[in-house]
């Protein structure tokens, strides 16, 4: 009883009981839609008249009749079930259970119902079939965990799956027969976040388990996850929810989208499912946001285990993982970057830099600015030693800091033309409050090269800041210009034009330079 308590208790705990009330007294509180409640219930009073009512309302959640129940043998049903039951449905961490294969084919049995059952994906046992279906038959959360756990452990993944399945359920309770994909959204919200309290990590673990916390067996367990986590998660129950939702990754992010003709939602993973604009999104280097692919979504998965072995300085393992998302995404440039910078420092030099030089030449298209640190590395301008320091990870203690600098200062004395090293010693001078040695630094790399947006935009900031408005006038001209000739309008730099006219004016400039900031402009190419 001590094992079934701990589940219990809860639930006990979400409608204010104490162990001596009645039966009737606990009937009268429940919350008629939860699974949880009603299994509790059942377990706590199973000789009761109101336990045939619970059983009523419980086989119509489940959407089984009481007979397909009753084919469970009844220890199975009162522990196994309300086992998986809870570990699915309540807040607190899931155990990591081992239900029987019987109750797990009775669930798949019962849940036929759900949307995902028609998808060729759906049941497939192998990665090989996997990578023969089209796409649009993919299962997600199949995809998923076969690509992690293997093929042999598809008994772990029927579980999970089962769990899965269970959460759908439950949303499909509360919504109704009748609802709309909006309807579906904000209760795919409310189970995640309100009921389930699914959460963002503390922000080391984040850094430090970004792999443990981008799977989607790993999710679940712990009920955190960072944004590819707990986006993979939404995806797959809204594919058993028939609900259609797009991947949305802006550059070192991801979220979920539903739009329609009339409306966008945006889906924050990592705020709760809040509605955040688009404009939130976009920055000043980054000028679209672009959808991704299911394959693209596996592929990520196996990205971001990749970054977590890079950070540990196993190479070895993160080219293992980078090769593995290259088979769902084999045209990702970013992934290609990423494996032939570790072959770089693996040893396989000759590798490293044929991978390097066919990159050469490639803009990705979500973003302004082209792909310095790959092309400074192809033109001779820095070594492979120098891009691991410009790729290590650096804490914001003062003493990190001031090791991170010194370690960049010895870059640039040997590389003066490395023109990524410059814009992070000036970001680390900013991190350090060292405004005045962060201006300096960024002029350099103005020397360098004066079509970076981010650039002249901070340059416009801490120009401004200095009172040297002349020379932040020029500045914020080059961003609005450069950005305006990529069709791409940022918020920001409209307001920092308003701010910097109302500071210094410049009637002659801002005449110029705010129908270009607007996008009222359609002509494609502006003198910069």
């Amino acid at each position: 009883m001590n094992r079934i308590y701990r589940f219990l208790f809860p639930t006990l705990l979400t409608f204010n009981l104490l162990f001596g009330n009645t039966a009737k007294q606990v009937y009268q509180q429940l919350d008629p839609l939860s699974l949880p409640q009603l299994l509790a219930f059942l377990q706590l009073y199973p000789q009761s008249e109101e336990a045939d009512k619970v059983m009523v309302k419980l086989s119509d959640l489940l959407g089984v009749s009481q007979e397909a129940i009753q084919e469970l043998p009844s220890d199975v049903f009162q522990q196994e079930l309300a086992d998986i039951v809870y570990g699915a449905l309540l807040r607190f961490q899931s155990p990591k259970l081992s239900p029987s294969s019987q109750l797990i084919d009775w669930v798949a049995k019962y849940c036929g119902q759900l949307s995902n059952r028609s998808l060729k994906g759906y049941g497939i046992s192998s990665e090989k079939e996997l990578l023969e279906l089209d796409e649009s038959e993919w299962d997600l959360s199949r995809a998923v965990l076969l690509s992690t756990l293997g093929e042999k452990h598809i008994d772990r993944i029927r579980t999970y799956e089962a769990n899965l399945d269970l959460m759908a359920l439950q949303v499909k309770a509360r919504i109704g027969s009748n609802a709309t994909n909006e309807d579906k959204v904000h209760a795919l919200n409310a189970l995640i976040f309100d009921e389930l309290r699914f959460r963002f990590p503390p922000h080391t673990l984040s850094e430090e388990k970004i792999s443990e916390y981008s799977f989607l067996n790993s999710v679940m367990d712990a009920k955190k996850g960072v944004c590819l986590g707990v986006s993979i998660l939404y995806l797959s129950l809204a594919q058993r929810l028939d609900l259609p939702l797009e991947a949305i990754a802006p550059p070192g992010h991801i979220y979920v989208r539903y739009r329609t003709e009339e409306k966008t939602i945006n889906i924050e993973t990592t705020a709760r499912g809040l509605n955040l604009p688009d404009e939130a999104y976009l920055g000043i280097n980054t000028r679209l946001l672009k959808k991704r692919s299911l394959r693209d979504v596996v592929s990520m998965q196996h990205f971001n285990a990749g970054s977590g072995y890079w950070r540990e300085e196993n190479y070895t393992q993160a080219i293992e993982s980078y090769k593995t998302a290259l088979k769902y995404s084999p045209n990702d440039p970013l992934v290609r970057e990423f494996l032939a910078y570790c072959y770089l420092w693996n040893g396989e030099e000759e590798l490293g830099r044929k991978m390097c030089a066919e990159l050469s030449g490639h803009h990705a298209e979500d973003t302004v600015s082209g792909q310095d640190i790959l092309e400074d590395f192809n033109q001779g301008k820095t070594s492979a030693e120098a891009l691991r320091i410009l790729f290590q990870d650096c804490k914001q203690q003062s003493s990190a800091l001031q090791a991170r600098n010194k370690e960049l200062k010895q870059v640039l004395e040997k590389w003066p033309e490395f023109r990524s090293a410059w814009l992070h010693l000036a970001i680390n001078y900013l991190q350090m409050r060292r405004n005045k040695e962060a201006l300096a630094t960024l002029k350099k790399y103005h020397e360098l090269d004066s079509q970076h947006p981010l650039v002249e935009y901070y340059l416009t900031i801490l120009c401004a800041e200095r009172y040297e408005c002349p020379e932040a006038w020029i500045h914020l001209e080059q961003a609005i210009k450069i950005c305006h000739q990529a069709k791409h309008h940022p918020e920001v730099l409209k307001q920092v034009l308003k701010e910097l006219f109302h500071y210094s004016p410049n009637f002659e400039l801002y005449k110029e330079l705010q129908p270009l900031a607007e996008g009222i402009y359609e002509e494609n190419k502006v003198a910069i």
